[in-house]
């Protein structure tokens, strides 16, 4: 398979700031290739000792709807604002670039899930989040393996059980950008933690 070019996400950019990005002719999504990116995830996890988060439909709906207001107004960044504030969780983004010729389809999918587990792993606050324990409950502290280095470090993460990823297919002039945001709660939704 030739070489593609892959975009990391910006790691600099605050937790909560958004860029503008260009705007895109057209997207789509993209939910079985957001499953086997979960399933990735999941992989990773057990690889590491850590349980499965289990995929629920209402995170699905928030990473969702977080995803299309991204595309839809050519923005790019972790979610803002009033309307996100209630949320009890922890969010991931992260985006794959693809030459418009690209043919998305399960020979391809695990390719575009390995690029985004990829990204995540070497952003170290998405890592944390990757890497920590499962809890019911909010924990403010967690001692984590930031480095890589065997040492662990305090971080404050947000320990979640629950959660969901959403893709989308942004169309461009000349590529394709998978877009993919994961969300993950302490309950099967927002109210039962």
């Amino acid at each position: 398979m030739k070489k593609l070019s892959i975009v990391f996400s910006s790691v600099v950019l605050s937790i909560n700031a958004q860029i503008k990005t260009p705007k895109c002719t057209s997207f789509t999504e993209n939910k079985e290739l957001a499953q086997v990116i979960f399933n990735t995830v999941n992989t990773y996890r057990n690889q590491n000792n850590q349980q499965s988060f289990i995929w629920s439909n209402y995170w699905y709906q928030s990473s969702l709807k977080w995803n299309n207001f991204l595309s839809q107004n050519s923005l790019w960044g972790h979610r803002n604002g009033p309307e996100w504030a209630w949320i009890n969780g922890s969010e991931l983004i992260c985006g794959v670039t693809l030459p418009k010729t690209f043919k998305l389809d399960q020979t391809t999918y695990q390719y575009i899930a390995d690029s985004c587990l990829n990204q995540w792993i070497h952003s170290p606050m998405h890592h944390a989040t990757l890497k920590a324990p499962i809890r019911c409950a909010k924990q403010t502290s967690c001692p984590l393996d930031l480095n890589g280095d065997g040492k662990l470090e305090p971080f404050n993460v947000e320990l979640c059980r629950y959660g969901a990823i959403s893709v989308n297919v942004n169309v461009y002039s000349n590529s394709i950008i998978i877009q993919c945001i994961m969300h993950l709660g302490f309950g099967i939704d927002n109210d039962h933690f």
